[in-house]
Formats: C-alpha cells, sequence, structure tokens
C-alpha cells in the first residue's frame, strides 16, 4: 500500500472474530526511530484512533485513523503491527496476540499543495 505523508490515513481491518470488548494496539513506524502508536478506547486509546465499526460472532471490522500531520516525516517505507488483548484467560492472564506482524507501508511526498484559487 502506498500513502502520502502527512495525509489522514484510514485503515479498515477484517478478522473472522467478535472483537466487541478486544483490546487493539498498533503501531506505524520506520527504521528511523518514528514511531506513531495508536489504542482504541478499551486499550486507552480512544475512537478518533480504533474504532470497532461493526463487531459480530465470524466477522468484525475495526478502523486505524492516523491524523493529519503524523506521517510527515516517516521515511519512504514504513511498518503496520497490530496487537490485540483478547480478554480470554489463557493460564491465569488474558491472550494477546500480534495480529498483523511488521505489514511494508510504502510512503511518498505529497504532490498537490492545496490553495486557494484567485477569484
Amino acid at each position: 500500500m502506498s500513502y502520502v505523508k502527512g495525509d489522514t490515513i484510514q485503515l479498515s481491518i477484517t478478522v473472522d472474530d467478535d472483537i466487541t470488548d478486544w483490546k487493539i494496539r498498533a503501531e506505524i513506524y520506520d527504521d528511523s526511530g518514528i514511531s506513531i502508536q495508536l489504542a482504541n478506547l478499551a486499550s486507552g486509546g480512544s475512537d478518533a484512533q480504533i474504532a470497532i465499526s461493526s463487531a459480530t460472532a465470524t466477522k468484525s471490522v475495526f478502523l486505524i485513523k492516523v491524523p493529519k500531520g503524523e506521517t510527515t516525516n516517516i521515511n519512504d517505507t514504513g511498518y503496520l503491527e497490530i496487537e490485540v488483548d483478547t480478554g480470554e484467560d489463557v493460564g491465569g492472564s488474558t491472550e494477546q496476540l500480534t495480529i498483523l506482524p511488521k505489514m511494508s507501508l510504502s510512503f511518498k511526498d505529497e504532490q498537490i499543495t492545496w490553495t486557494t484559487p484567485d477569484e
């Protein structure tokens, strides 16, 4: 996937599970140390960062929203990783899974600069 540096980014993720009570965290990062960390409300973030748009027993969708300007200085290649805490008890602690490990993202410089045309 390719994105324009500095633009708002929305990513839709679909999973084959009911994610109603999941804690969801995402990180977009690059090799230079830039890190954009996002979380849903259940995980200490907000619906403005990660929002569950639908959740059923067999298919759920959540949206990751990266605000405008957050990726302005990111390298041309970045990575996305998503981790969840399902809340299910596994040997005395909750199950934590990386559901998307290090997906590569391509970033390019902006080509259009918005201006108001002379009237």
